[in-house]
């Protein structure tokens, strides 16, 4: 029961505020923006990200190959090794092949 009231009961809300960010529960961020307790923008980013959530896993965006390249030019431009131009047509192409091998 505590835990249903901490996440759900209006009261909780307005107790807690923001500390454990913007109330999942639509009618609890709208009574916290109402009372200046949280930002209405970042209370309607929270409702347009519940909307549509994505995929809690992506294994390309999370592949440590395709990290590793990303850094490894980011280090090349930082040090004064290749210009910007460079690090991206050469990553780009480093990543297009490492995306077929991943297939």
């Amino acid at each position: 029961k505590f835990a249903s009231w901490l996440l759900t009961d209006p009261e909780a809300a307005l107790i807690l505020g923001d500390v454990y960010s913007v109330p999942p529960v639509e009618s609890n961020s709208e009574l916290l923006v109402q009372n200046n307790k949280i930002d209405p923008t970042v209370a309607k980013a929270v409702k347009l990200a519940l909307a549509k959530p994505g995929d809690p896993v992506n294994g390309i965006s999370g592949n440590q190959e395709l990290s590793d390249l990303a850094t490894d030019y980011l280090q090349q431009v930082g040090f004064g090794g290749i210009t910007p131009e460079q690090a991206a047509q050469e990553l780009m192409d480093r990543m297009t092949e490492k995306l077929k091998d991943i297939k």
